[in-house]
Parts: C-alpha cells; structure tokens; sequence
C-alpha cells in the first residue's frame, strides 16, 4: 500500500507541478528568530516559507521516503548553485534525522547514520568552501538531536545510565562543533564582503548555532540530578548563551526565553523560583503565539508537580487553547508524567485513580499522535509502573510490560510480563496467565536466546494443556530448539525429534501437527530414513499451509528410497515405486490445482520415480509433464527446463524420437539438465526390452547427439568419464567409427587402470577390418584379462574378446587352444550365456581352422 501510494504522489508531481513545485526547492528552509525543532539552512528571504512549507510537510506527515526523494532529485541537477545545493544537503539530512526520531528502536541507527553520511559526503569534496559552515552547523543539530532523543528516552528505561552516557556522547559532540563553527563564524564576520554569505546570513547562522549550543547545555544539565555540580555548571553555561538572545525584541526570540524559563525551573532556589515566576507573568502577559503559551504552561505544570501540586500541575495543562498538533503532544506528554509522578507519591491521595489516569492517558497519546511521542510516552509508563510492582494488580503490570516492549527494552519487558503473568495465575485467570508467559517467551525468541525459549514454551505448553493455544506453544518450543542446534551434527537433533513425536503424540489433530509432520519427515530425511520420512509427510492435511513444503520433501525422499531399493536388488522394488508414484501424482494434481509455485518440481520428482522405477510409465507420466508445463510461472526456468528434460526421456520412451530430437532442439536450459538428459537416456538403453526398442538406437543416438553439441566441450566437466564414453557409443552408432576411435583411444591412455574403458575401447577396435585395430584388441583383451580377478563378468569377456581377436587374426588353432584350456580350467565358463558363446566360437575356430573336433 505504501509504495502504491508513493508511487501515485511521485508521478502526480511529476506531471507538470513537480518541476515547478522544485522551482528554488530547499534553498533556505527555516527561519532564525526562533530556534526550530528542524535544522535550518541560510538563503534567500522570499523563498523560505514555501520551500520550507513543502519539505516540513512532507515530514510532518512522515512522509520520509517522498521528502529523500526529492532532496536527491534536487541535487542530480548539476547546474544547481553552489548555495542551494548546501541547503538541499542539509534538508536531506534533517529529513533522515527526523525519520530516525519516528522509527522503531531496531532502525533508528540506519537514518542517524544516513544523516551523518549526507554530511560527511559533501564535507570530504568541499572542506575549505565557506558553506561548509552551514552544514557545520548541520552536524552539530544533528548530534544535538540524537543526545536529546537518548536522554528522552533514559528516562522510561529500567537502567538509564547506558542511555545517558549515550547521550552525553552526542551532546558534547555537538558542543565541540558549535564552539568551532561559532569561531570560524567570526572569523568570516571580518572579510564578509569577500565570502558567498552575507553579513546578514552570517549572524543568523550564528544565531542559530547559539541556540543549538544553549540546548545542548541545556541537555546535559538533564542528564545529572538535580542540584549536582555538573547540572549547576551546564546550566550556567546555557545561561550565557540564553540571555542575550532571550532579551531580543526585534523580533521577539520567544523560543530563547522559554529556555530562559527551563534554565530557572531546573536551577531550583527561592530567588530562581521567584524569577521564574515573575517571568512567566511577564511573558504571559505580552499574549505571545499560542504555541509558546503552550510550552509556558507546560514550564509552570513541571515546576508545580515538583512542589506535589499535582492536581493545579493538571489544571494548568488544561487550558481551552487550540494548539498545533506538536504542541498538543508536549502537553499530552507532560500530564501523562505528572500522573505518574503523582502514583509514585506515597504521600498522594488517591494512588490508583492515578494510575488509571495515566492509563488512559496512555492509550489517548497512542491514539492521537506520532511513533515519537508513543515510544517515550510507552517506555515512561512500563518503568514507572513497574518501580513498585506490589501495588499494581496484572493488568496494569501487563500495560507496563508493553510499553517496554513498545519503547525497545526487551529483556525489562520479558522480565515485567512473567511478574504479570505469576499475579495473574495466583488469581486464577489462567487464560491472562497463558497469554503473559507467552509473551515473555516470545521476546526470548526475539532476542534469538533459543534454548531459554524453547524451555519457555515447553514449560508453558506443560503447564496450561488445556489451553487453546498449548499446541502452538509446544510447536514453539520444537522450533526454537532446533534453532539452537543450528550448524550441529544430525546426530544432536534426538531431542528435537522427541519433541516433535511428543507434539504428534499428544494433539495430532491440531493443525500444529502438519507442521510437526513437515519437521519430522525433514529431520527422518536428513537421517536418511526414507521411508519413516515418506511415511510421516503423506499425513499432512491437504489444506495445511505445511503441505506444498512436505510434498516437495516427500517427492525427494520417495526417489531416494527407491534408488536405495534398487541398489540393495530389492524385490519389493517395482511395487513399492508404483505405490510410491501414485501417492505423487495425487500431491503432484492437488498442487497443480492449488497453482502451488511448487507443482513443477513435485511433478518432476513424480515423472522421475515412474520412469526409473516403474513399469510402461511413459504415457502417464508425458501427461503429467505437460501439465506441469502449463502450470510454471513464468519466472521459473530452472523447473521449466527440467520438465522439459524429462519430456524428451518420456518421449524416447515412448518411441516418439522425432518430437524428442525436436525438443532437444529447442531447448535452452543449463549444461546440468543437458547432462542428466544424456545419462537418463543411457540408462534407459540398459532397462528391460518391454521399455525400450532396442532394434532402434541410433534414434537415440541422434537425439544424444544432439545434447553433446549444445554441451560443446565435454573434457572441462565433473563427470567428464562416463560422458566420453557416452559420446563414443554415440558416435559408434552414428556411423562414425574414426572419432568413436579416437575418443576411447584418448580415454584408453587416460583412464589406463579402468578395466570399463579398455574393455569397450577393445571391443570397438575389434570390429574394424584392420589387422593393426585387431592387434591392439588382443592386446587390450590379454591386459584386461591378467589385471582382472578370474572367473568374474569381466575376466570371462576379456577371454572370450581374446579369442576372437586371435581368430580375426587368422590364427583360430591359437584361438581354439585357448578356449579349450579356460574351459578345462573353470568348466561352468562363466555361467550359461558366457558358456553357449565359448561354444559357438570354438566351433567356428575347428571348421575355419580346419582342427580336429574335440
């Protein structure tokens, strides 16, 4: 909704408004006779209020991505003056300051840094421009501001001392800078006529950079206890900067003499309270800007909840004055700390009539302003509630709790819940009780303390069976435990898998037991228990959100248990492929029907376990590819291609080699799935005749043919081994026997040790008319032979390949003689089959041979 939004607001600037909506954008924003809460550039008169005007709303009404926007749109121009440009830097660095004071906790510290950094960057290019003042005065308001929001902040937090520390760190930073940017302005005072700036713009900075540094005393002073020697000296400091500029009257600095107003609140004693008074009625007295009576009232309310007149502190607030929304929040503000501070009096009447007050004060600040105002207003409430904890029933406590939670002090919220939660169960509302503990560990969680969070909810999910969410904590539990096992062994996951057999134990018809099943069969996956994971996923419900992600493990586990069948010769093999594949097919139509993104890969894994595994399984599953096919998003290659892969095994399978050879055409998918292909194709040559045409391999020598060409250079591969051989009997049955030749010849060399490769190099030199090719068969056989262990499959063809090599080379006595003696010596000749060819070939080596029979 927001980038629609932003979107719809970019392009109407766009239209025509927006070049004329930049006309000057941001050359000067602000105006100096008052300190503004914004950091402020210098720049012509006539064009502040409008460009000041457009920026300020757009983060008036938080609306940072737009005003980013627009600053860097505005400084692409190159043509821009010098001085614009500044002011454009500075307005995009306010702009990211004010965005960080709005943010959550977790993102402030990206926007300070970015407000830094636009500084930083146009400081590095132009350290000895005269501007570079400007945006001096620009990193000290931007420190100022990030000291000020810490220590608003310290004061809703358990522990303020970090905070504090934090923001003293910034507030003398900003000192730093001011008092150095106030002297190098003095010194550009003196050759003004020389400098880009004026006179006039020169003291209105330096005006400005005088109240940055006054508020900074001013800040520091708030971070020390009252009556403290560090508080005494920053404010005296602050005094000086204050007083001349609260005793202008043309224009009156109406800003500077509510500062001068703090300064007397916070420096206590009778002659500072009488001064303060008295003040206060003078200034009030000259009717000044609504908003200034606003921060008047606001003084004389802090000063009166100090004497514990809280109830006038409250009247005083109250007055019938329409505020701006700013100001409305600073009042809302205080009323809701003096509440506070008044149910923190002991001595107060009335203690819980306050803290329901500010309760619903609380609430009225959430619902009428800005993240700023509910951050401190939240973590004000959580810490001064939970000071005292044994006045408070659970209800207020959980409130607290929240608003800790809300101002980013986790580990005091958890600790704030659990109280709440304990009052709670002693009271019997068990279902609070539950709701509470569970929060607690949720921000265990959060704080990625997974072990103390699976306790947690294990503990919660024991303690409240009955309650309706026990199921989901229980889940919880297992979920955080194995995020506390991440990057251990398989083996330490024991526990983890009993709580998952737990959880299924004990409510395995909540809908949290498809995600215990979809855990489980991963956990039995990565233990290599196929079919205990096959087993555990099939019971996902078909509704559940967990059952794409179970199929999708299921699908893998089902094709590994079958390739483990089959290699263990199992008998059960066929039948448990076909059940297998069905089940798949079902998964595989309800996703293609649900448009999961996951179907394409669910009907890939169905189509592998039908072909590899299952009898005449071609027609069903070319049915389910194509569907399958047209249920790919258009952003998935990867399972398009491997679809289209399996089209083309389908395809062969089905003896439909043209549409196959086409497809390979076609196809524009990765070496890998090429690759695959090639192998699957091969595999298919060695499955029982009912599945291939044998009569016709040199249809499927065209088609692997073809995905050797789009592989190009099959030696820089992984499995570059097996792919040569391959390619070899390819070209064999291609007719092009000289590189079938040269190939395996190149192999033969490489691989010297493979009994594979000499072999099929043997057995292909073997058919060649040339007496040189039919003595490096005998050659290649008799090496096979002695390096080969005897009366093995190979040892028995390497004979047989020997003989017959020795009979190609006219010598059929030498031939017979060998066969004569492989047979005296191991009678069985290798089984029947081997034992009928021996036969056959001796009997053609007596009649070419002219030998006596035997």
């Amino acid at each position: 909704m927001w980038s629609r939004t932003l979107s719809s607001v970019y392009t109407a600037l766009n239209v025509r408004a927006w070049p004329y909506a930049l006309v000057g954008l941001l050359t000067a924003t602000g105006h100096f006779s008052a300190l503004s809460p914004h950091c402020l550039g210098i720049g012509p008169e006539n064009q502040q209020a409008a460009e000041e005007q457009f920026i300020d709303g757009l983060i008036a009404r938080r609306l940072f991505p737009l005003a980013v926007l627009a600053c860097e749109d505005r400084l692409a121009v190159r043509t821009m003056r010098p001085l614009e440009r500044v002011n454009t830097v500075v307005d995009l660095s306010r702009t990211y300051a004010a965005w960080a004071i709005q943010s959550p906790p977790k993102k402030k510290l990206q926007y300070w840094d970015q407000a830094n950094a636009a500084l930083e960057n146009w400081l590095g290019k132009n350290s000895q421009d005269v501007l570079q003042l400007i945006i001096s005065r620009q990193v000290a308001h931007v420190a100022l501001m990030r000291g000020k929001f810490s220590r608003q902040i310290s004061v809703g937090t358990v522990d303020p001392e970090p905070t504090r520390k934090e923001s003293l760190q910034y507030l003398r930073q900003c000192k730093d800078v001011a008092e150095k940017t106030l002297q190098k302005i003095n010194k550009a005072l003196i050759a003004s006529q020389d400098q880009e700036l004026s006179a006039s713009e020169l003291l209105r900075l330096q005006s400005a950079v005088e109240k940055d540094l006054s508020q900074a005393w001013i800040e520091q002073a708030l971070c020390f206890d009252p009556g403290s020697p560090d508080r005494i000296h920053s404010l005296q400091q602050a005094e000086k900067l204050i007083l001349p500029l609260a005793a202008k009257r043309d224009p009156i600095d109406w800003e500077s003499r509510v500062a001068q107003l703090i300064c007397l609140r916070l420096s206590e004693g009778k002659n500072n309270e009488q001064l303060f008074q008295e003040k206060i009625d003078a200034f009030l007295a000259e009717n000044p800007p609504v908003d200034v009576q606003g921060q008047i009232h606001v003084e004389l309310a802090r000063q009166l909840a100090t004497k514990n007149r809280y109830v006038e502190a409250i009247g005083e607030l109250n007055q019938p004055i329409n505020y701006s929304p700013e100001m409305e929040a600073k009042v809302d503000f205080c009323e809701l700390q003096i509440m506070l501070q008044a149910a923190r009096n002991t001595k107060a009447t009335d203690t819980a009539n306050w803290n329901q007050r500010a309760e619903n004060q609380l609430e009225l600040i959430e619902t009428l302003h800005d993240p700023y105002w509910l951050q401190r207003a939240r973590a004000l409430f959580g810490r001064l509630i939970t000071i005292d904890q044994s006045q408070h029933g659970y209800s207020l406590l959980a409130r607290a709790a929240e608003g800790l939670y809300q101002a980013g002090q986790l580990i005091e919220a958890a600790t704030v819940y659990e109280d709440a939660a304990n009052k709670a169960d002693a009271e019997g509302d068990y279902t609070k009780a539950f709701e509470l503990y569970r929060a607690a560990a949720m921000i265990s969680y959060e704080k990625k303390h997974y072990r103390q969070a699976s306790q947690k909810f294990y503990r919660l999910a024991d303690t409240y069976p009955k309650a309706p969410g026990a199921a989901a904590a229980h889940l919880m539990a297992a979920f955080n435990l194995a995020r506390s096992l991440e990057g251990t062994s398989v083996g330490e996951f024991t526990a983890y898998k009993t709580l998952l057999e737990e959880h299924l134990s004990r409510w395995p018809q909540q809908a949290s037991s498809n995600q215990a099943r979809l855990w489980l069969g991963r956990v039995l996956a990565a233990d290599e228990k196929w079919s205990a994971a096959n087993q555990t996923l099939f019971k996902v419900d078909p509704k559940s959100a967990s059952y794409p992600d179970a199929m999708a493990v299921a699908g893998k586990c089902c094709v590994k248990e079958c390739r483990t069948l089959k290699r263990n010769n199992d008998s059960q093999l066929s039948q448990r492929a076909t059940a297998l594949s069905e089940k798949l097919k079902i998964a595989a139509t309800i996703l293609i029907n649900a448009n999961s993104p996951l179907a394409p890969a669910m009907v890939a894994d169905t189509v592998i376990l039908q072909m590899q595994y299952t009898s005449s399984p071609y027609q069903s599953a070319l049915d389910l590819i194509q569907r399958g096919l047209k249920s790919i998003t258009k952003n998935d290659s990867g399972n398009r291609w491997r679809l289209e892969a399996l089209q083309v095994e389908a395809l062969v399978g089905l003896s439909r080699y043209r549409e196959a050879l086409d497809t390979v055409r076609t196809f524009n998918g990765s070496k890998e799935f090429i690759i695959q292909l090639i192998l699957s194709l091969d595999n298919l040559e060695n499955r029982p005749a009912k599945t291939v045409d044998r009569t016709r391999l040199q249809s499927i020598a065209k088609i692997q043919m073809a995905c050797f060409k789009k592989i190009e250079n099959v030696s820089v591969l992984a499995s570059r081994k097996q792919l040569a051989i391959i390619q070899a009997k390819t070209l064999e049955r291609l007719g092009k026997t000289s590189d079938a030749l040269t190939n395996l010849r190149k192999l033969s060399s490489e691989y010297s040790e493979d009994g594979l490769i000499q072999m099929r190099y043997a057995d292909l030199l073997i058919q060649q008319p040339e007496s040189g090719n039919l003595r490096e068969a005998l050659r290649k056989y008799r090496e096979v032979a002695r390096k080969t262990r005897p009366q093995t499959e190979r040892w028995f063809a390497a004979k047989y390949g020997e003989a017959r090599a020795r009979l190609r080379l006219g010598d059929a006595k030498k031939a017979a003689q060998m066969i004569q003696t492989t047979q005296v010596l191991y009678p069985d000749l290798g089984g029947t089959p081997w034992r009928r060819r021996f036969e056959e070939l001796l009997a053609t080596c007596i009649q070419q041979g002219d030998l006596p029979d035997q």
